[in-house]
């Protein structure tokens, strides 16, 4: 039984984030590992898929049933018992002489009422103080609604800004209701060093 008719009974019951109009039409699932131009896709190239995806669409705009099937395969799955899903993570990345790392861990715990966030610690190990750095964590979930819709039910973004600063911590948190099917919790750190050098540090 796949996760969609797993939740059938709670989309009779309750509106998925204020959508009444629920269904329960279901994209095919695909087991085979994906492929770009003929490659595997490694965990990186897969991440990458699921964030083009996430921008392409907005709330409760239905997604292509490819688009919809790969979300529905390869994002973290929820399920109708309390979930409880955490992944640390240990980055780093250089740019102008400079090196900064971010470990921590993302989060994402509950079942119907759900609560996600992050704890990061952000390094200057080496090279110049940036300039500015922003830490950022996002959740997206993935659900049913309208007429056989299926699309992105949830999306928040929380940040941090900080300038001149070589060391900080960040542990934000929010909450939401509703009857998803898949998720994704994605952090960065943005930073610019001396204002003409910038990159990312962030992992899979």
């Amino acid at each position: 039984m796949n996760a969609l008719k797993r939740f059938a009974v709670g989309l009779l019951a309750a509106s998925v984030l204020a959508n009444p109009a629920l269904s329960f039409a279901t994209p095919a699932i695909a087991h085979e590992t994906p492929s770009i131009q003929g490659s595997v896709m490694g965990r990186g190239d897969i991440q990458s898929k699921i964030n083009e995806i996430c921008r392409k669409y907005d709330l409760y705009e239905p997604m292509s049933p490819e688009d919809a099937e790969f979300i529905n395969t390869y994002a973290n799955p929820m399920n109708a018992k309390t979930s409880r899903g955490s992944k640390a993570f240990n980055w780093s990345n250089s740019g102008g002489g400079t090196r900064v790392t971010a470990n921590g861990n993302v989060y994402h715990n509950g079942s119907f009422n759900y609560t996600w966030g992050m704890n990061m610690t952000v390094k200057t190990v080496n090279g110049a103080t940036p300039q500015k750095m922003v830490a950022s964590v996002t959740c997206t979930s993935f659900g049913p609604f309208g007429s056989g819709g299926y699309g992105k039910i949830y999306e928040r973004t929380l940040r941090k800004v900080v300038n001149n600063t070589r060391t900080f911590t960040y542990s934000p948190a929010a909450s939401y209701s509703g009857v998803g099917v898949a998720y994704t919790v994605n952090a960065q750190v943005d930073v610019t060093v001396n204002g003409n050098h910038s990159f990312t540090v962030t992992g899979d």
